[in-house]
């Protein structure tokens, strides 16, 4: 009943936030009874744990707080009694409050805008059909690559607007900061996006740091951490990306996608780690090279956050195997082999690298 070929709404969708914010509401109880036993907690855990239970007003007053219930961004219990409590200065900074409100409401309308645009030059609909396929090998992937960068920002739009409403209630509140003007208030306590991070990201980590930031911070603070007994971070890892795909449905659109976000973390993180050690890689980043080398991370971060977005926007199998069928399959032949092709090859060759380098050396002297 509610299937279609282009877009399919389920009843499941306005409860993904809420289920969220439910789950962290029971952990913090969980986290402030152990509290109350003399249990050793984060120090993160210590800031939201709930030594009290909220009665219904107040549970309701959480769940259904206006201005993100539907699209998030999700926050603490203790954000939001602190902030019905009147400890926020919401009274005195109401000047501020407007004009950071607004910052945030033009920024969410200027992506909107951006979004409405880009989703008319690209459209996912013509990533699927015939046509596509008489174009070249790397407009498909550039094309791909560029349809996701816009169908985000329909996330960001929304988030921004979202964060415009908190920040305006007051509910954003993040403490104070010391500028060249004196201590100021910060409003930061809802934000989604970072937005420079995002439009700059040379690597899918930045993406992670800067995107869906609250929740983020869900899954490593209420399931990564908490899943430390495995005692192996890819683990916990992947069972922190296991969760979130459930968490959307149930489409193998989903857990293609949380699988591509976890085999490209992995190979990013270890290739960093060896060629970042070399010389060879600080040179690149510290002559004219860096113009060239920044260039080539944009281009791979956008076309593979295409090939990792397909799935997502797609969620049925046939659809987005097709178009993973229309890439000749880049992304798994790149990522997949990493550990058992790639880097046993890499490491060769900087071991070669750095023996001939010591040679030189020798010879020099």
């Amino acid at each position: 009943m509610t299937e279609s070929e282009d877009y399919d709404i389920t009843w499941t969708m306005p409860h993904c936030v809420l289920t969220l914010k439910l789950i962290a509401l029971s952990f913090d109880m969980w986290d402030g009874a152990k509290m109350k036993k003399g249990k050793q907690l984060s120090a993160t855990n210590q800031q939201t744990a709930l030594l009290n239970t909220p009665n219904i007003l107040e549970l309701f007053g959480f769940v259904y707080f206006p201005a993100c219930f539907l699209v998030g961004p999700i926050f603490s219990f203790k954000r939001y009694k602190s902030f019905v409590s009147d400890e926020f200065p919401i009274e005195n900074e109401s000047m501020s409050l407007e004009n950071h409100a607004m910052k945030r409401l033009l920024q969410g309308l200027g992506y909107l805008t951006a979004f409405q645009i880009g989703v008319t030059v690209f459209n996912v609909k013509y990533m699927i059909s015939d046509e596509f396929w008489e174009t070249s090998i790397f407009y498909r992937h550039f094309y791909c690559g560029l349809w996701a960068h816009f169908a985000l920002y329909k996330y960001i739009s929304c988030w921004l607007l979202t964060e415009a409403a908190c920040i305006r209630f007051g509910l954003s509140y993040n403490g104070t900061e010391k500028t060249e003007n004196g201590t100021v208030s910060k409003w930061d306590g809802c934000n989604n996006i970072k937005l420079l991070r995002f439009e700059s990201a040379t690597k899918f980590q930045h993406y992670i740091e800067s995107f869906n930031c609250n929740t983020n911070f869900f899954a490593a603070e209420y399931i990564y951490k908490r899943l430390k007994f495995l005692g192996n971070r890819h683990l916990s890892q992947f069972f922190t990306l296991f969760f979130l795909a459930l968490w959307h449905g149930l489409r193998s659109g989903y857990y293609m996608t949380f699988f591509n976000e976890f085999i490209i973390i992995y190979m990013e993180r270890e290739l960093e780690s060896l060629i970042s050690k070399t010389q060879l890689y600080e040179k690149m980043w510290n002559s004219y090279l860096k113009g060239v080398l920044y260039v080539l991370l944009k281009m791979y971060t956008i076309v593979f956050m295409g090939w990792s977005l397909a799935p997502f926007d797609l969620k049925i199998f046939w659809k987005w195997w097709r178009v993973y069928y229309s890439l000749y399959f880049s992304g798994l032949l790149l990522f997949v082999p990493w550990a058992f092709v790639y880097k046993p090859l890499i490491i060769m060759a900087i071991k070669k690298y750095c023996k001939n380098k010591d040679k030189d050396s020798i010879k020099a002297e």
